[in-house]
């Protein structure tokens, strides 16, 4: 079972991003509320939840998108996660994979971190202690890159200074069906 994969996808056009406004297609989902509900330790300490908006993509940038990627996704949203520098281990609420560009990762040095779990965790899931968590693969996502990674592992973003920005399309089945040229990434 795959992690992640590099995709070889033209980066989306600076002129598109600038002058975008993403709050006009409406806010789509804000897991903050429920976030904070969420307690996690890391050696013994409560960490703080990220923040995670998601607002639908419309207009000339979801026109790129089908033009230039695919039209084959059950979301299409702009993403932007704040309020911490961890984005904590989970299992997305919705989807097996997800298809993101990184507008901006948050910081240097961000890192994408996957861990060992059962393969039927259900959707949403959350570990209670990060030190019980085995990592298995990691990568530092770079600006205006394409990558697919497998939601159904347990993943985790660390080490951001700042807000992190993504497009993000959501895909439950088989991950094909976005259609992109695909890159493997081997560990």
């Amino acid at each position: 079972m795959f992690t992640y994969q590099t995709l070889d996808i033209p980066a989306i056009p600076f002129c598109l991003l600038e002058n975008w406004d993403y709050t006009q297609g409406g806010l789509e989902q804000d897991n903050y509320e429920r976030n904070l509900k969420y307690t996690m330790t890391r050696k013994g300490q409560p960490v703080t939840p990220a923040r995670n908006r998601r607002w639908t993509i419309t207009g000339e940038l979801l026109q790129w998108i089908h033009t230039h990627v695919t039209e084959n996704y059950d979301m299409c949203g702009y993403a932007i996660t704040t309020e911490s520098a961890d984005h904590l281990p989970h299992r997305d609420a919705a989807g097996d994979y997800k298809l993101l560009y990184v507008v901006d990762p948050g910081g240097d040095n961000v890192i994408t971190s996957f861990y060992a779990t059962s393969d039927d965790i259900p959707l949403g899931w959350r570990p209670n202690n990060f030190d019980s968590l085995e990592e298995i693969d990691r990568f530092k996502a770079e600006t205006n890159s394409w990558i697919i990674i497998n939601t159904r592992i347990v993943h985790g973003v660390s080490n951001m200074t700042g807000d992190r920005h993504l497009i993000s399309l959501t895909c439950t089945g088989d991950p094909a069906k976005f259609q992109p040229k695909i890159h493997q990434h081997t560990q």
